[in-house]
């Protein structure tokens, strides 16, 4: 998609990583602490250099980006069964699994980012069962303006309720 859009693509993930921008490790969680300080005067060290658009890729987005800069947030959405399953086959240990799931539920990134950018810049975006290509081609019909953004859609807790299946992930 940042080719089609010729922008530069960040992902706060790979940047944490990459940069060691970390405080430590949660070992109870099985995951790094991120270094938010260190992470935002990165990433405007690299929004201050680039010319291009941004696409910048991450839940911490929430955490560090500008809103006054932002014009489109994206909330990818999945179903809580299909990411159980993709975390399971990334190797995420079952309590890290049980954080994300509860955190899709109940629709934790959605709200961060109402919170932070505010209703009108944002989009829900259902990737259930769908390629990157598509999900893609989703994304960029709401910034070219043939789709609409829509916020509010995904319900997952009305929908696995009416299939009998929400006890099942409590």
């Amino acid at each position: 998609m940042e080719k089609r859009l010729k922008a530069l693509r960040i992902d706060l993930n790979n940047l944490v990583i990459k940069e060691k921008l970390i405080l430590g490790v949660d070992k109870k969680r099985d995951t790094v602490i991120v270094d938010l300080v260190k992470l935002s005067k990165r990433l405007n060290i690299i929004l201050k250099s680039s010319s291009k658009d941004i696409i910048i890729e991450g839940h911490y987005s929430s955490d560090i980006v500008p809103p006054d800069i932002v014009s489109h947030v994206f909330v990818l959405r999945r179903n809580p069964y299909n990411l159980t399953n993709v975390l399971k086959k990334r190797g995420f240990k079952e309590k890290k699994v049980k954080e994300n799931v509860l955190a899709e539920l109940l629709g934790v990134c959605l709200r961060d980012a109402i919170n932070t950018f505010g209703i009108d810049k944002i989009s829900e975006v259902d990737v259930t069962n769908i390629t990157e290509k598509k999900a893609a081609e989703k994304i960029l019909s709401i910034v070219n303006g043939i789709q609409q953004k829509a916020i509010g859609k995904v319900d997952w807790i009305k929908k696995l309720e009416e299939e009998s299946h929400l006890n099942s992930l409590l």
